[in-house]
């Protein structure tokens, strides 16, 4: 397995070179269920949004579509490519070229935080999910979520096993790092192999941030 750098510099050359195919619009499926993912999430207007992987900002429209605010959204990318793309169509949002396992804590913090479609990238979950509560309010939510679930990623890490490291976690996985790792409580768990969708909520006081 490569180390935690050697992953990092392999996922920035891997979406340099697929930049162009990411510019593409969604397919209309894939476009139902990534709205659908946002509108689970239940964001709010007031709501500070980070977006983990933005990549080309697919996210984005379904946040301003909810009612955020483009100064209220961040986008975070390992890949320099992916968000000058972004940048082109969501001018007015932060964009931050960063590993999220580094993303300097400054600032207000966040309320919600998304994975959507990159949580099988990462190096080492559990660390990548304590590290992203630093960035969150007492009441921050983290959702990770595939519109294909496992079932794509199945196929994906077979094909491009350095790529996707492992698939989506289980009820399990997640239960036992809500319970001893993360401080967090699983608000939602919905997998139906085909979309995925997990909520979690931080257990943080007020008086913490």
């Amino acid at each position: 397995m490569k180390s935690r750098s050697e992953h990092r510099e392999f996922q920035r050359s891997y979406f340099k070179r697929a930049v162009d195919f990411f510019r593409q619009p969604l397919p209309e499926d894939i476009d139902k269920r990534t709205r659908e993912i946002v509108r689970i999430a239940d964001i709010k207007a007031s709501d500070k949004i980070l977006d983990v992987g933005t990549g080309t900002g697919v996210l984005i429209q379904y946040f301003l579509e909810f009612g955020v605010p483009p100064q209220a959204i961040t986008g975070c990318d390992l890949s320099k490519e992916m968000l000058d793309e972004a940048k082109q169509r969501y001018p007015s949002v932060t964009f931050v070229h960063s590993d999220i396992d580094e993303f300097p804590a400054a600032g207000e913090p966040f309320d919600v935080a998304f994975f959507n479609g990159c949580f099988g990238n990462m190096y080492n979950p559990v660390s990548t999910l304590q590290n992203t509560s630093k960035l969150l309010s007492s009441r921050g939510r983290i959702v990770i979520s595939h519109p294909l679930g496992n079932n794509f990623l199945t196929g994906l890490s077979e094909s491009e096993p350095e790529l996707v490291l492992r698939l989506l976690p289980s009820l399990e996985d997640l239960q036992q790092w809500c319970q001893s790792e993360i401080g967090a409580e699983l608000e939602l768990f919905h997998d139906t192999g085909d979309f995925y969708v997990v909520i979690l909520a931080m257990k943080r006081s007020k008086n913490e941030h």
